[in-house]
């Protein structure tokens, strides 16, 4: 049975309240039961985060003898899982004029297929960590460190930067390793024979690489073309991201590493179920319900056999199009097939009648079973 009881088939004494509170709400649902319910969702959070950190370093590893085909770009079904293209690019960077860069290719891993993943295809991804060898032992420049992450030719293809996530230090620990950053490269152009220099040399790596083998992926026809400025505005668009952007970069690098969240892809809503309403505030102006909407039962049920779960749990933790949160599962709503989403779940405005379907798809993190 899981730790947080969701997924179990008994029900712990945490979700137990959480049930409660909800039977109340619908029953009699002054603000303040309203809130205690809301309340009990956030006790289960901290130990889903912790499991889903736990579940991602099992991530069994792929060997880079056997061959891992792509996962299409069309196909939802978390089953088949998505590989993820790992490499280390070392650059000798020794004196202002001379700067080399170097490709190794690293472990091939199977995951739950991302956002990116769906809407590309897999194999358009490359996961890289950077080392600097310098004789300068001080911080990067931003200079350098641009030059260093300029496009590049490998492998056949031409490869663009389209984001970096960062591993974190522990500030209580003095002595530590550089701490390695970790860049998403994508690929914007299919495998071209000229410019994979280093074919005949990296037997070791799956097929899919080596796309001289596969036909249909050099066959610019299956391959649409797209900059990494493209492929990032299909998931953050073009005014969200000035707005973004205004605030800090930082803020929306982490907006559009959403994309590549392990969350589960599951149905897409219809657009007329879909319905952003109001946060409940107190008389103070705190926002009660921040992060947190609802969702009806029928709705709820299909989104758990998505994730092939024996009941459905009382909370989701979601994300959808622009919006991210929590759902609590409402037995009380006119409506069983709606997804309600309050206000302040959704990061940016969005068409939900003219937005692509992987908008309206709800992403679900999906905690392991201790069965």
């Amino acid at each position: 049975m899981a730790a947080d009881g969701c997924y179990g088939r008994h029900t712990s004494p945490g979700l137990h309240q959480c049930q409660v509170a909800a039977k109340r709400q619908r029953t009699d649902s002054p603000l303040e039961k309203r809130c205690a319910a809301f309340s009990h969702m956030f006790g289960l959070v901290a130990d889903w985060e912790s499991r889903r950190k736990e579940s991602a370093l099992k991530q069994d590893q792929i060997s880079r003898e056997k061959e891992s085909p792509a996962v299409p770009a069309d196909d939802p079904n978390p089953q088949n899982g998505s590989a993820f293209y790992n490499a280390v690019m070392t650059v000798h960077h020794y004196s202002v004029g001379s700067v080399e860069r170097e490709f190794h290719s690293h472990e091939v891993q199977r995951g739950i297929a991302n956002r990116f993943h769906r809407k590309f295809g897999d194999d358009r991804f490359l996961y890289i960590t950077l080392k600097v060898k310098s004789s300068d032992s001080d911080d990067l420049s931003h200079a350098d460190l641009l030059r260093y992450l300029k496009t590049f030719s490998w492998l056949g293809r031409r490869w663009e930067l389209l984001t970096f996530k960062g591993k974190k230090r522990d500030r209580m620990q003095d002595d530590q390793q550089d701490i390695e950053q970790k860049y998403t490269f994508f690929a914007t152009s299919p495998w071209e024979k000229e410019r994979d220099e280093v074919l005949s040399r990296c037997r070791g790596l799956p097929s899919i690489w080596n796309a001289a083998q596969q036909h249909e992926l050099a066959a610019s026809a299956s391959f649409p073309k797209y900059t990494a400025d493209e492929a990032r505005r299909e998931l953050v668009p073009i005014y969200a991201e000035a707005k973004l952007l205004a605030e800090s970069a930082a803020k929306y690098n982490k907006r559009l590493l959403l994309g590549f969240s392990s969350a589960t892809g599951t149905i897409v809503c219809r657009a007329d179920k879909i319905r952003v309403v109001p946060d409940l505030v107190s008389h103070t102006g705190a926002v009660l319900t921040d992060g947190c909407g609802r969702i009806g039962m029928k709705l709820a049920d299909r989104i758990a056999k998505c994730l092939v779960l024996l009941e459905i749990p009382a909370v989701f933790q979601i994300r959808i199009g622009p919006a991210k949160g929590l759902l609590q599962v409402d037995l009380g709503l006119d409506d069983p097939e709606c997804l309600y989403l309050s206000e302040s779940m959704v990061k940016w405005l969005i068409d939900w009648t003219t937005c692509s379907e992987e908008d309206r798809r709800v992403e679900a993190l999906l905690i392991p079973s201790d069965e």
